[in-house]
């Protein structure tokens, strides 16, 4: 019959190697980011912006680099804002890129106009590198007059979008807030082959983060008006008050980290009783 040591043994091995699976899982996959207002300039980055399209309360995100679900989070201490457009890499500041990312367009305008309408609308493009915005109808900044737009997905598929929401809440501290939110799979971004690459030798890069990030996020107030034809592309765009938060080099800590130093903490008391 097994001794009590070795079932002990035996049952600290069993707990010690499912961790160190669910540890190693989670440092392959996972990453989360958060920001609350206020929070100090990360280390070795920076961030601007403005309240003019909301006043930011909360931005978070997630990235699993197996799955390729991203989800991003955006919590504004006030109920104004109507969209957004969002760029999002592994550190660079994602503004002036051409060639390199998916730009992102949030259309929760109709939710918030006061009729019955509900509808809400994602779209994807190839990002031209300006920073007004204008990616919808002009695919190449670099060069003079309005390219076609490099289209990654139009209101027509919506499989690549999981969920989305748009919706006035109470955030912590009794606050009048508002939220938009989404979550998708951002495979089709980052295999996209650009119509326009970077003649600077950027790769295309397409979303996501891992130890690092990268935000151009720009949310509107009041109107973010997005019409769209037949092929379900943007085909105008009237937009209020722009607002902004634009950062690089935001430090996302390393996923699994707890779950490591649990494991280690139970390897060494394993020895010890050995």
């Amino acid at each position: 019959m097994p001794s009590q040591h070795g079932r002990t043994l035996r049952s600290k091995t069993l707990a010690l190697s499912t961790i160190l699976l669910c540890a190693g899982s989670a440092n392959a996959a996972i990453f989360n980011w958060n920001f609350n207002a206020g929070d100090p300039q990360p280390p070795a980055g920076g961030y601007t912006g403005n309240s003019l399209g909301g006043v930011i309360h909360s931005l978070s995100a997630s990235f699993n680099d197996a799955t390729r679900q991203l989800s991003f989070t955006a919590n504004f201490s006030n109920r104004v804002t109507t969209g957004f457009f969002l760029a999002l890499n592994n550190g660079p500041l994602p503004r002036s890129r051409p060639g390199e990312l998916g730009l992102f367009y949030f259309d929760a305008g109709d939710v918030f106009d006061g009729d019955p309408g509900q509808n809400l609308f994602m779209t994807a493009y190839g990002y031209n590198g300006l920073n007004d915005g204008s990616t919808w109808r002009d695919g190449d900044g670099a060069t003079p007059g309005d390219q076609p737009p490099d289209v990654i997905r139009s209101i027509l598929d919506a499989s690549w979008i999981n969920a989305v929401s748009a919706a006035d809440v109470v955030l912590p501290g009794g606050i009048n807030g508002r939220s938009l939110s989404f979550t998708i799979n951002a495979a089709p971004i980052i295999n996209h082959v650009p119509l326009y690459p970077d003649s600077g030798g950027g790769a295309w890069f397409g979303t996501g983060f891992a130890s690092l990030l990268g935000i151009w996020f720009h949310p509107f107030a009041d109107l973010f008006d997005l019409t769209y034809n037949a092929e379900g592309r943007i085909s105008g765009l009237n937009v209020g008050p722009q607002g902004s938060f634009d950062g690089y080099n935001f430090l996302v800590p390393a996923p699994g980290g707890a779950a490591a130093m649990l494991a280690a903490g139970l390897l060494l008391a394993a020895r010890r009783r050995r």
